[in-house]
């Protein structure tokens, strides 16, 4: 099978396809740019991990995680000894997973925030997969940026480079790590797939779908007459306001974080999107396949 995979995939088509089938290959350094001290930065954003570890509770063992996910997104964009492709974390239920990926995230939108000079340059990519069954994680990380060494992208400020895909085969999973974020304080995310299908603490953060707002506020319209939570009829209200200002792009480009189903990853919304990192959630219960259609917005 892996034969078959890697004979018909091609690295554009899938640039972490090597990272895949060899997952204990190192990222190759990316090239220094401008007047960059990395060590300071590196020392810096080493700094940064620790404050936040102590803001938000991270224990020890999820440190360690933590600070190897991290390291292997910056080594991106800056040299980093001994950054992998792939990392897999084993953690049973209870062990803090969701809480993980808020950190991380946290962790990254607090570094990009700090260095958008360096963050913006094209270089590398990387993503992240978590798991929760029999629990496997894995940050798998590889090529993102095509654009070569010559074509800078916009500056961080309306569109950011490192960024964040969050996906799992159930729309359950990727609420969950949503509803993480949002307990941290954290909403720069935006939620794409079947309104129906979305937890309704979540609904206000949603993207519009490819068929239109009318037709996503018609949606939510009836499923507030459905409802008789207070609640959960102001987050439908909510997402109809927002739903009925927003421009598409607009939305994907501040969004630092985009949360999907692996099969909506391939939504027509997503289609030009590429993220810095991925992460699945479950991914043991993730077929490669479905997995391949949320990894290949990783490059």
């Amino acid at each position: 099978m892996l034969d078959t995979v890697e004979a018909q995939l091609s690295t554009e088509v899938l640039p972490l396809l090597p990272h895949l089938l060899q997952a204990d290959a190192m990222l190759p350094p990316p090239p220094v740019q401008g007047n960059i001290d990395p060590a300071a930065i590196l020392a810096r954003i080493d700094e940064l991990l620790n404050e936040r570890r102590i803001e938000l509770g991270v224990n020890d063992e999820q440190f360690l995680i933590l600070q190897r996910v991290v390291m292997s997104a910056v080594s991106i964009y800056l040299p980093v000894n001994g950054a992998t492709a792939v990392t897999i974390v084993h953690g049973p239920f209870g062990t803090g997973k969701s809480f993980l990926v808020s950190a991380i995230v946290i962790c990254l939108d607090a570094i990009a925030d700090e260095f958008p000079q360096i963050f913006g340059s094209p270089s590398n990519g990387s993503s992240i997969s978590l798991d929760s069954d029999v629990h496997a994680e894995a940050l798998l990380a590889d090529n993102l940026f095509a654009g070569g060494a010559d074509q800078q992208p916009p500056g961080r400020e309306g569109k950011p480079r490192m960024r964040v895909l969050v996906s799992s085969m159930t729309n359950f999973a990727v609420d969950n790590m949503l509803c993480a974020l949002l307990k941290q304080g954290y909403d720069q995310f935006l939620r794409v797939g079947n309104l129906k299908r979305i937890s309704k603490q979540i609904l206000p953060y949603v993207c519009r779908s490819s068929s239109g707002a009318t037709d996503d506020i018609r949606e939510l319209e009836a499923m507030l007459e459905e409802t008789q939570s207070e609640i959960e009829q102001d987050a439908i209200h909510t997402a109809i306001q927002r739903l009925r200002h927003q421009r598409v792009q607009d939305a994907l480009e501040s969004a630092f974080v985009v949360g999907t189903t692996c099969l909506s990853a391939s939504t027509s919304v997503l289609r030009k999107e590429s993220f810095p990192v991925v992460i699945l959630d479950e991914a043991c219960q993730i077929v490669e396949p479905m997995a391949l259609i949320a990894l290949a917005n990783a490059g």
